[in-house]
């Protein structure tokens, strides 16, 4: 009975911590921020980001002497995985071998990306930063829908791209494949998480052991190991892999297992076992899904012929923006050419905040007027992928929030107060008098009156006023190149 308590118990707490982190994402957790906030900041690797030793250590200390409980209750990706695996009914894992070399090799390509400052491979593997993406592209949507379809009211989703969308779709997707098949194959290969915590739980003080004299050999406990690394030739547990599910405990019919601080050993020395052979997969995992009815579906006209409309007009509408722009260039109006890309405030400066920043895309997620998306090429190369960065030509930074910089987890933006996030500079505004339509509305705009109109309307921009909030870029009527635009700041 005891190893259900603790497998209920884990299940517990890990839906509870899942629940938190989805809804931080998803922005229900605005009620109670303060606990989804702090599920997100103990979370490892942006805690190893943020140079949180406390936290870090922390966890050291737990898995020493717990095992890896952190892969199991409060990783989001793990019970992600779960979950997915949870699609298979009645899947029997089998031991597996431990990918020792694929494992230390990821671990290894992610510590000399984070020396070299490469964020790309780090921002991409981490597990929390992996499912903020997941929560963000592809479950918020959902969650905006249904909420504009009971309250009646239009909700708009956080601002995403192309490139996120799809790195969250093949990001799922394949953790949904490897959890359908294997269980938690991603914490015990690709992971560097897993495996960072894999190298100290090797030596936790309390473990999975099985007890030889009772054991019959029934292989219930190695079928239900998601994490593959019960092996019943040896009777042995690999504690490395082991995320300390406690799903072996309860289904032995003969209480051999035990989650316990010491190790059995053979009451009969002597004894030998004999090596049984494994049982082959059934073919009935192994077949093909079938259709349920067998049906044709039937094509709606409309919506076909409406997709087609948009198909077919689409490269005459790229053509004709295409055509403005020469036009506009003939007439002698001038493309804003922005040198650095702008990131949200809060950071201390731009090489520091790519370093930290794992693109999890909360602050994305948050921000009430939709202003930050993930970058592709902002930052230059691959450093800087995913990274929040501010596009001014569809919103503005609001003068009095604070919601991105109290919200990351990984001090890549620091908290500030109201104050002083009106007070910090994160761009400077420019303004091309060749595109001017002289209409004002920049200096309407502006909140810190850092913009004053000449006698012909043109704008002056006052550069110790200027905060690079984007309010006059948003507001610019002038086509197709804006008249005014911020740029964002080199490295202090």
């Amino acid at each position: 009975m005891t190893g259900k308590y603790l497998r209920l118990t884990r299940i517990l707490v890990a839906v509870v911590a899942f629940a938190l982190i989805t809804a931080l994402f998803t922005s229900v957790s605005m009620v109670i921020p303060e606990v989804s906030a702090f599920i997100a900041r103990i979370q490892l690797f942006p805690a190893a980001m943020a140079f949180g030793m406390s936290v870090f250590v922390i966890w050291l200390i737990i898995t020493l002497i717990l095992g890896r409980v952190y892969c199991s209750t409060v990783c989001p990706m793990g019970f992600f995985q779960d979950l997915c695996a949870r699609m298979r009914r009645h899947r029997k894992y089998h031991h597996h071998r431990p990918t020792t070399t694929v494992r230390y090799t990821f671990l290894a390509i992610t510590l000399i990306c984070l020396i070299c400052g490469i964020g790309i491979v780090p921002v991409l593997i981490d597990p929390y930063s992996a499912y903020g993406r997941i929560a963000l592209n592809l479950i918020k949507p959902v969650w905006t829908a249904i909420i504009c379809i009971f309250t009646g009211k239009p909700v708009v989703a956080a601002a995403g791209s192309v490139a996120g969308l799809a790195v969250a779709s093949l990001t799922a997707i394949a953790v949904a494949w490897a959890a359908v098949r294997n269980g938690r194959t991603v914490c015990n290969t690709i992971c560097p998480v897993g495996t960072t915590l894999g190298l100290v739980s090797r030596f936790s003080v309390f473990h999975i052991d099985i007890d030889t004299d009772r054991c019959i050999q029934c292989r219930k406990c190695e079928h239900a190991c998601k994490a593959r690394c019960i092996d019943m030739e040896s009777h042995t547990i690999d504690n490395s892999r082991c995320v300390v599910c406690f799903d072996c405990l309860p289904v032995c019919p003969n209480d051999a297992i035990h989650y316990t601080p010491s190790s059995h050993r053979l009451s009969m020395p002597m004894m030998q076992r004999i090596p049984t052979s494994r049982r082959p997969e059934t073919t009935a995992s192994a077949t093909s899904m079938k259709t349920s009815d067998g049906k044709p579906r039937m094509l709606d006209r409309r919506k076909f012929l409406a997709t087609g409309a948009i198909v077919a007009i689409s490269p005459l509408l790229l053509k004709a923006d295409k055509a403005t722009r020469a036009i506009a260039r003939t007439a002698g109006k001038h493309a804003p050419s922005p040198q650095y890309a702008v990131y949200p405030p809060g950071a201390a400066d731009r090489s520091s905040f790519l370093e930290r920043c794992t693109g999890c895309g909360l602050c994305i997620s948050h921000c009430p007027t939709h202003v930050i998306h993930p970058a592709t090429l902002e930052y230059g190369t691959a450093k800087g992928f995913l990274h929040p960065v501010m596009h001014y030509d569809t919103a503005s930074c609001a003068y009095n929030c604070t919601r991105c910089n109290n919200l990351c987890p990984t001090g890549a933006l620091t908290p500030l107060s109201l104050r002083e996030k009106q007070m910090t500079a994160i761009g400077t505004a420019s303004c091309i008098e060749d595109n001017c339509v002289h209409c004002g509305q920049c200096a309407e705009a502006c909140p810190r009156k850092a913009i004053t109109l000449s006698a012909q309307r043109v704008p002056h921009i006052d550069t110790a006023l200027c905060i690079g909030c984007g309010a006059c870029q948003n507001v610019c009527p002038a086509y197709p190149f804006k008249a005014i635009y911020v740029d964002g700041l080199a490295d202090r």
